[in-house]
């Protein structure tokens, strides 16, 4: 089943609610970088109905530009694989 469940979309979003809370600790010095990427999170808790493929698809596209541009740190990467990890798992499955 593609869809998220009301539990699924609920613990992701209790997951983006803490990348956000730990970028608030590294955002100084960075507002225009951290606005951008709020945004970018927040823009993805409204997009559920993507399905779980696209949606993931599109975080793991999210992650890749803000790693590329050196926008997050290891903490908040580890966060996010913790979100993408089930769909790892049945790629490699």
């Amino acid at each position: 089943m593609d869809e998220f469940t009301d539990e699924e979309k609920l613990t992701t979003d209790e997951k983006l609610d803490r990348v956000i809370a730990d970028m608030t600790l590294l955002k100084y010095g960075q507002e225009a970088i951290w606005t951008d990427i709020r945004a970018d999170i927040e823009e993805l808790k409204s997009l559920y109905l993507l399905g779980k493929k696209n949606w993931r698809q599109l975080l793991l596209g999210k992650v890749t530009e803000w790693v590329a541009a050196g926008l997050v740190s290891d903490v908040v990467c580890k966060q996010i694989e913790e979100i993408c990890s089930p769909v790892v798992h049945q790629i490699v499955s």
